[in-house]
């Protein structure tokens, strides 16, 4: 007998292979349905970062991509990160979060570049840039030019130098530049070229000191100073020239502790005229003749080695060219300019003015560079004695002189018994004989034309302060061939 119950409560088998039909759809739909990504959400923040940012060729770093809320709380496990790179390879250019964060591996290329590694999720991006260089820097250094800048500042061109262990230059390595005073361009990280070198300019107006950091290596520290100023001085001889007679200007540059300046200079004399001096060390010295009274600020430019230009001025009051009493037959005892009016120049002389008139000159002659004056007691003065000679000396001729209106007077040398004449170049009476202010060597001695004074006396000169009796001749005035 059949279960009737058993079968109606059994399975018909064209139901069982329905269901089965059905089930093997939905398990295969199940499969290729996307249940979607998770990516970061809007609001949360992304970072990324590597623990290398510098990498000889085919060298590898690990990256490293945080992603937090606003909170800082981590997002939720399995966001999706996204890495590319423009130049190196990634071992896994997708990968998911645990506990907000997640690592990629990143490999180098072999060549030198900058690359740009981007990580993103959803609508969050960062980026980072590796810098790819030839090899491992072992040190850096750092070279200054010119490492003395002008007193008021300039510019000086750093270059920094990476090497690696084996003195070999690494072309690509990131270097910071530093300075303590000053502006640095570029400011920001530059990269070695070829030669393993970087390149920086500093601009600054005060001492400064500066290095060079090449990843966690840093340069000695070099000083860049700012030289001392130059000082420029300007004087002329006499102070207040007359027309027509040469005026000495005198300028000199020094540096600190009165170091010698080299560079140019060129003098204007404030009417119209100057003169170019060319390249002096120091001081130099030059002549010029106003030929109008008045005042004129002369202005002596100094150009420095550096291209620095440093002035000084000064006012020259030109005067009138004061009336010389004509040139006369001299009388016996009588003084053609009343002595008293004389400025006698010590030590080349004594004042003479209240001296005996026992001689009387009576004839200057001037021919060439040899003057001699002739006087009545020649070879009938006492002797002297001086650099422990026996005695040999009887006096001194002397020279009067007007500059700016005033009269200089000044023993030019020594007679020896019964001597009248000396041989002198004009130049010498300043430069190596008198050599007193103003008849030193800024006055060029005797000129054609110009009128001047001259007498003997017994033996004058307080350089060598030996003594007879204090007689002279009487003052005679000539004009200079």
């Amino acid at each position: 007998m059949r279960n009737e119950t058993g079968r109606g409560r059994g399975t018909h088998p064209a139901r069982l292979v329905r269901a089965s039909l059905l089930a093997s759809l939905a398990l295969a739909a199940g499969c290729d349905v996307d249940k979607g990504q998770l990516l970061a959400p809007t609001d949360a923040l992304l970072a990324l970062s590597a623990a290398r940012t510098y990498l000889a060729a085919n060298q590898s770093t690990v990256l490293t991509v945080r992603v937090t809320g606003l909170d800082g709380s981590p997002v939720e496990d399995g966001t999706e990160i996204l890495f590319t790179a423009d130049v190196g390879q990634l071992e896994s250019r997708k990968v998911r979060t645990h506990g907000g964060s997640a690592t990629a591996t990143y490999r180098a290329g072999n060549r030198v570049a900058r690359d740009r590694v981007v990580a993103t999720s959803g609508t969050l991006r960062a980026e980072l840039t590796i810098a790819v260089g030839s090899g491992e820097v072992a040190r850096v250094e750092l070279a200054v030019d010119p490492p003395v800048l002008p007193a008021a500042g300039g510019t000086a061109t750093l270059v920094a130098s990476a090497r690696t262990a084996g003195s070999d230059p690494v072309a690509g390595a990131p270097v910071v530049f530093k300075t303590s005073a000053g502006t640095l361009k570029p400011a920001d990280t530059v990269y070695t070229d070829e030669n393993g070198r970087a390149q920086a300019t500093l601009t600054t107006t005060a001492p400064a000191t500066v290095s060079a950091r090449a990843l966690e290596l840093v340069s000695e520290e070099l000083a860049v100073r700012l030289r001392a100023p130059v000082r420029l001085t300007l004087a002329v001889s006499p102070t207040e020239p007359t027309v027509n007679s040469p005026a000495t200007f005198t300028a000199a540059a020094t540096l600190e502790a009165n170091k010698p300046a080299t560079g140019t200079l060129e003098i204007l004399f404030g009417n119209g005229q100057s003169r170019d001096l060319g390249q002096v060390t120091g001081s130099a010295i030059v002549t010029h003749t106003y030929t109008r009274a008045g005042s004129f600020t002369a202005t002596a430019r100094f150009t420095y080695e550096d291209g620095t230009v440093t002035e000084a001025q000064l006012v020259v009051r030109v005067q009138e060219e004061p009336p010389q009493p004509p040139p006369g037959t001299p009388v016996p005892g009588v003084d053609m300019i009343d002595p008293s009016t004389i400025t006698w120049l010590d030590p080349a002389s004594t004042n003479v003015s209240g001296w005996t008139v026992s001689s009387h000159l009576y004839n200057v002659e001037i021919v060439g560079c040899r003057v001699c004056l002739r006087h009545t007691k020649a070879g009938r003065w006492p002797l002297v004695s001086i650099d422990d000679n026996p005695p040999n000396i009887e006096g001194n001729p002397m020279i009067v002189v007007n500059i700016g209106g005033k009269w200089y007077g000044a023993g030019f040398d020594w007679f020896g018994a019964g001597r009248e004449c000396k041989e002198l170049a004009p130049e010498e009476y300043g430069r190596d004989q008198i050599r007193v202010a103003p008849l030193d060597r800024t006055w060029p001695g005797p000129r054609s034309g110009e009128v001047y004074g001259f007498l003997v006396s017994t033996p004058s000169s307080n350089r060598i302060p030996v003594r007879s009796v204090n007689e002279r001749t009487n003052i005679v005035l000539v004009r200079w061939p």
